[in-house]
């Protein structure tokens, strides 16, 4: 009997500045949840709380830059919270992150015609509120 078999699809991803925050975004869960594991500690419960909240809303609300670096920001905190209770290794893994995320924001991201993403986001923005572009 012959087998029925589906068309082969390529693997690779296409590398789009969401699919490339939704990495950042994957791997802030995954070193959250390992903190999580080895801290019972409320501030950095709190701390890693914060994180997520902020990593949720950017994942949520991509085009809003506010909370990608409120990402940024609440990395550092928790990173200098667990360097405060000695833990220097996921104090390292989350400084590596929080710059991987500055670096995401800084780059220059081109929509399909080739213009600064961020300021055709915001020409739209401007456009939506009744301002001229």
């Amino acid at each position: 009997m012959g087998q029925a078999s589906l068309p082969l699809q390529p693997a690779v991803a296409f590398s789009t500045p969401e699919n490339s925050w939704n990495k950042i975004i994957s791997d802030v869960m995954g070193i959250t949840s390992l903190v999580l594991q080895n801290h019972y500690n409320q501030q950095i419960i709190d701390r890693v709380t914060i994180v997520r909240g902020y990593a949720d809303l950017s994942v949520m609300y991509p085009n809003i830059a506010g909370y990608r670096q409120r990402v940024s920001a609440s990395l550092l905190s928790l990173c200098e919270t667990l360097l405060a209770y000695g833990d220097s290794t996921f104090a390292a893994r989350l400084n590596s992150l929080k710059d991987r995320c500055r670096k995401f924001d800084g780059a220059t991201l081109k929509t399909e015609n080739g213009q600064d993403f961020r300021r055709y986001q915001f020409t739209h923005f401007r456009v939506l509120q009744g301002h001229s572009a």
